[in-house]
């Protein structure tokens, strides 16, 4: 098979993905871009991997990113670490999700199945200003599990 046809099969239902998730998003976020960006980090049995590769990102301006990965979506947003403090975080319980820092990205503060003690815990003293948190959601899932996720971000004043 040559190369271009290849890339064809692995970056056509990324599109489609983009195009759709566009289309649904834009009546609800006019503030909506996206590009393709390649620079991301998946987490392997042996800590993190670089992807070369771009990958098409949706931006919902002031509140995440969505990235949709050859894997599955990711959607990103950042939290004050001050605000954290404060933070009611059985809010997080509902969705699974990852937290990392801003700065030095690559800091774990909870990963994906970790309870709210652990990543409470994993805070304390931190010199981050903001935290990410990353919610994984399949491609499989409804998209109303995506739309109800973005609506929950925004309620309690996630940003990107």
């Amino acid at each position: 098979m040559k190369i271009h046809e290849t890339l064809e099969q692995i970056y056509a239902p990324l599109e489609e993905k983009r195009a759709e998730l566009m289309r649904l998003l834009a009546k609800k976020y006019p503030a909506l871009s996206w590009g393709w960006y390649s620079g991301h980090y998946h987490r392997t049995s042996d800590g993190w991997a670089k992807e070369s590769y771009p990958i098409p990102v949706l931006t919902v301006e002031g509140l995440c990113d969505i990235e949709l990965s050859l894997r599955e979506m990711n959607v990103t947003a950042k939290l004050s670490a001050r605000e954290l403090d404060h933070y009611a975080y059985d809010l997080l319980q509902t969705y699974p999700f990852e937290a990392f820092g801003t700065e030095d990205f690559l800091k774990d503060y909870a990963r994906r199945g970790d309870s709210i003690h652990n990543l409470k815990k994993n805070l304390l003293g931190t010199k981050e200003t903001f935290i990410t948190f990353s919610f994984p959601l399949s491609y499989n899932e409804p998209t109303d599990l995506l739309l109800s996720l973005l609506s929950l971000l925004e309620s309690e004043g996630f940003s990107n």
